[in-house]
């Protein structure tokens, strides 16, 4: 197993030097000087003597390789420069940010994951029943309503007709709710779908029916034999969601005034924030590749063939 996982924090490294580079290139062929957006947010006039300075001391006017390395450089010793907005360093800044959108992508995930596992079983088991058809019924409102109006309908009832939670914002337990609700209803009754389906496939297998014809409780057969593989695929889409939860906080926190670094991302982007636009990708996706290496392990772990064909893959 540990040359398993060296096997894959090895290949990590192309990735990321990849996505930085090609991160770094990308937004020095949008349109518009850096050292203009630079001056126009310090609120100085962009004449060219001032932004012939401004290129100078930001390094603008050397070869864009060269920035490259330089940027990467310094990137190694945790100085991702300061933001052109506030002047604040862009890695106290963005992991400031980043914080909120961890706490709430996590309370969704825990909240997904809680709720999906049990239904996806019940579903499955009792196929076809009141149970499964109720399932189906949210899984087909979630997978059809945008999660803005989700989130809008969840403030004009809880909120603004009921009172039970506040509209927006960060502070309480009481503000984790409706934002979580919202970023978790989609992915909830998606998963439950998937783990059914995938239950129903390994119930079909002849492995199964030979530990039924040995006598086996049903419930042994479903929790040790049945739910242990099907929960693959169904580990598999969970580590991708967290990306697309990331992703997602950008509509919920601006739904909700959540205060992450989806607004703060969005925010840096309108205004050509190059030194924080440039961490935040690097940063997000160093969290993808981390969460694929760990779903890896956890799939290795459930099927051990997976890492014997990895260990064996150029024998």
């Amino acid at each position: 197993m540990l040359g398993f996982i060296l096997k894959r924090l090895l290949s990590l490294i192309p990735i990321l030097f990849g996505t930085s580079f090609i991160t770094f290139l990308l937004i020095h062929l949008v349109p518009g000087d850096p050292a203009e957006a630079y001056l126009r947010l310090s609120q100085i006039p962009p004449t060219d003597e001032a932004i012939e300075y401004i290129r100078h001391e930001l390094g603008l006017n050397q070869p864009l390789f060269v920035q490259y390395f330089t940027w990467l450089g310094n990137a190694f010793q945790f100085d991702f420069g300061t933001s052109f907005v506030s002047g604040d360093p862009v890695f106290e800044e963005t992991i400031y940010y980043l914080l909120p959108t961890v706490q709430l992508t996590f309370v969704a995930f825990v909240a997904t994951i809680i709720i999906s596992v049990p239904v996806g079983v019940f579903s499955a088991v009792y196929k076809d029943g009141v149970f499964d058809q109720i399932s189906r019924l949210f899984a087909y409102i979630g997978a059809s309503m945008p999660s803005f109006w989700l989130g809008f309908l969840l403030i004009y009832f809880f909120s603004y007709k009921l009172g039970i939670f506040p509209t927006g914002s960060r502070g309480t337990l009481a503000h984790l709710v409706l934002p979580t609700v919202t970023l978790c209803f989609l992915y909830t009754f998606t998963f439950t779908r998937l783990l059914r389906s995938s239950m129903l496939e390994q119930m079909k297998q002849p492995f199964i029916l030979y530990a039924r014809s040995r006598g086996l409780k049903e419930n042994i057969v479903i929790g040790k034999h049945v739910l242990k593989l099907a929960a693959l695929p169904f580990i598999t889409a969970l580590g991708m969601s967290i990306g697309h939860m990331l992703a997602g906080t950008v509509i919920v926190e601006s739904v909700f005034s959540w205060p992450g670094i989806g607004r703060y991302f969005v925010s840096a982007i309108l205004n050509r924030d190059y030194p924080v636009i440039q961490f935040s990708v690097l940063l997000l996706t160093i969290i993808f590749v981390f969460v694929n290496l760990l779903v890896d392990i956890i799939y290795a772990y459930l099927d051990p063939r997976i890492r014997w064909k990895g260990d064996h893959a150029n024998d």
